[in-house]
């Protein structure tokens, strides 16, 4: 399996490795909107409307705190962060006040394919513009299943293959570093995941995977049907979760967390593995 410039950068986004001490954050997520144009079955961000937006004003007076010096990564999200049209200008203010940054991931559901390709140029010029050191660029493209699936749980007919067609560019674009997709694993789509991952094998990009649960902060944390997977389905997953460990996933804190996540399904045991966030980001 060939996987495309997997950076250091991608695999610290989302998933830093465990431990470390307690000081300034090293890694940030960073939601730049709270609106969406999917209307995935486990999400209602899409339900919003616009409300207050950080400018780009703002956030430079923000990260110029030195509670931020230490910052090597910095995770751009949503709702759908492509939305907003000055995504690059907030790119660059973090490349430019930010002085330990070493990289910067976008998260997409790439509905919009002419304003998501937009906006990974706007990101790469900003990532480039440093003199010296460049800034990484990783796009983490969210895939739910392989063409229909995908497009029923993300509510928009056509979305796998403007997807697709997203990943397609930014594979080829010299100013990406690395590319990965994401899956939320529901009821919807957990009969189709080792079809994704043979797919994401295809197209030679790294794969992760969650399992979609209920979520304040997303809206979906009212006892939806799509979180409620029944015994068959858990086994199945379970299963898969496995395969993920002991033959796929190349970093061992991923791996330990998918056999948690293994072991808490199958046999209601505690979460074994801690939260980087906790003491890093």
């Amino acid at each position: 399996m060939v996987i495309k410039k997997i950076s250091k950068i991608g695999a610290a986004l989302l998933g830093p490795d465990l431990g470390g001490r307690v000081g300034k954050p090293r890694v940030v997520q960073f939601p730049i909107n709270d609106i969406c144009n999917s209307r995935c079955q486990m999400c209602d961000i899409w339900q919003r409307k616009k409300s207050k937006e950080i400018s780009p004003e703002e956030l430079r007076r923000v990260v110029r705190d030195p509670l931020f010096s230490e910052v090597h990564a910095v995770g751009i999200n949503g709702g759908e962060p492509t939305l907003r049209k000055d995504i690059g200008e907030l790119v660059q203010v973090l490349v430019d006040e930010l002085p330990s940054l070493k990289g910067i991931a976008l998260i997409t559901n790439a509905y919009s394919e002419k304003r998501v390709i937009s906006g990974i140029d706007a990101i790469g010029k900003a990532c480039r513009s440093r003199d010296g050191k460049p800034v990484k660029v990783d796009v983490m493209v969210s895939i739910d299943g392989v063409g229909e699936v995908h497009d029923r749980v993300r509510g928009r007919e056509g979305n796998f293959a403007f997807a697709e067609r997203v990943i397609d560019y930014a594979l080829a674009s010299s100013d990406v570093d690395s590319v990965r997709i994401g899956c939320t694993v529901i009821r919807e789509n957990v009969f189709n995941v080792e079809k994704l991952l043979e797919w994401a094998e295809s197209k030679g990009v790294y794969a992760r995977f969650r399992l979609g649960v209920p979520h304040q902060r997303l809206g979906s944390d009212d006892g939806r049907e799509a979180f409620q997977l029944t015994d068959e389905e858990r086994f199945h997953f379970c299963n898969f979760l496995d395969i993920l460990a002991d033959s796929y996933e190349p970093q061992k804190p991923r791996r330990e967390f998918y056999r948690s996540l293994r072991n808490q399904l199958a046999y209601q045991m505690p979460r074994t593995v801690g939260c980087a966030f906790q003491t890093r980001g």
